[in-house]
């Protein structure tokens, strides 16, 4: 995965993290953002932060 959107959000996202080989990154979340994490990161985690129960969608691409 390179380039993902959060979309359809029900409750409250805080922040991201990314947790790659080669980098950890925490970014506030902001609604209709994309993100892109570049392949020279290395192997990616992406953790989504927030409310217990929220629900939202991923899209890749």
């Amino acid at each position: 995965m390179n380039r993902f959107t959060v979309d359809q959000v029900s409750g409250q996202l805080d922040e991201l993290v990314f947790r790659c080989d080669a980098k950890f990154y925490r970014m506030e979340f902001i609604m209709d953002q994309d993100c892109e994490l570049t392949e020279s990161w290395g192997q990616r985690l992406v953790q989504l932060n927030g409310a217990a129960g929220t629900k939202m969608r991923l899209i890749e691409g």
